[in-house]
């Protein structure tokens, strides 16, 4: 309440009148902003939820995308083990060619030191 002393229009019926009317279309006024704030949050809610339900779906698609991965993937340990078998062929005709490579160094040698102890 408005003390009687400090505003003496605020105590005449017209002055309670103005400061009421006032107070009204104050009152008015932050209802529209709350009504303007309440459809701002419920226009950004609904394209929250729908952005949900996009991802929502998004996520559905990539996990079925990882369930069809795994059932077409071979197992890791069978996979190193496959790994392992073809490094161990690699290194065995690796081997093989180098075995290869010095009977071939055999054969070119064993002429030139022939051909060199004919010469002498």
């Amino acid at each position: 309440m408005i003390p009687a002393g400090k505003f003496p229009e605020a105590t005449s019926p017209a002055g309670r009148a103005m400061i009421e009317g006032n107070g009204f279309e104050q009152l008015e006024e932050r209802i529209g902003q709350a009504i303007s704030r309440i459809r701002e949050l419920q226009s950004e809610r609904d394209a929250l939820r729908a952005r949900v339900a996009t991802l929502e779906q998004e996520q559905q698609e990539l996990e079925e995308q990882i369930r069809q991965v795994r059932a077409e993937s071979i197992p890791r340990n069978e996979y190193e083990e496959k790994k392992r078998a073809i490094e161990q062929r690699v290194e065995s005709l690796l081997k093989r060619f180098g075995e290869l490579d010095s009977l071939k160094d055999a054969t070119t040698v064993e002429p030139v030191q022939a051909r060199e102890q004919a010469a002498d």
